[in-house]
């Protein structure tokens, strides 16, 4: 199978969810891989500007997961990586996986429960009802009318 089509399963997928889920509190690694999960940023950005910029991340969240201050993130994406390898080998039974494998399956077979997609639906509605208002008063601006004073 090739690098780029390999995925998890839906059943993997909700496994490592869960287990992540409940241990993200205590465990760094399990943060990293519930955020993976719940969001759309990508392991650069886990441990790029997410990890150095609390407030950019409070920006990013909305204030709907509420994370503590500072570095979240020691380590390298590497050291990350292993770590990840051996977790899944635990948690799942196959040690063969990547962060990529992980943003991917979870991009494709359960797109509806990422926080991202959730916060997009917050915004959407104001954006259309917005767009929609603005149309109308258009429209009613370019009736003619019908005043035969």
């Amino acid at each position: 199978m090739n690098r780029n089509n390999k995925t998890f399963t839906l059943e993997q997928i909700e496994t490592i969810r869960s287990i992540c889920q409940t241990s993200r509190e205590t465990d760094e690694m399990c943060l990293l891989v519930w955020l993976l999960i719940e969001t759309d940023l990508k392991p650069r950005h886990l441990l790029g500007w997410f990890n150095r910029n609390p407030d950019n991340r409070n920006d990013y969240l909305q204030g709907n997961i509420v994370l503590p201050g500072g570095v979240l993130f020691t380590k390298r994406h590497h050291a990350y990586l292993s770590q990840f390898k051996r977790k899944c080998l635990k948690w799942i039974g196959t040690s063969n996986v990547s962060f990529e494998m992980l943003s991917r399956s979870v991009r494709n077979k359960m797109p509806g429960k990422k926080l991202s997609t959730k916060l997009k639906e917050l915004h959407s509605p104001k954006k259309i009802i917005k767009k929609t208002l603005l149309k109308k008063d258009v429209k009613k601006s370019k009736l003619p009318n019908n005043n035969n004073d």
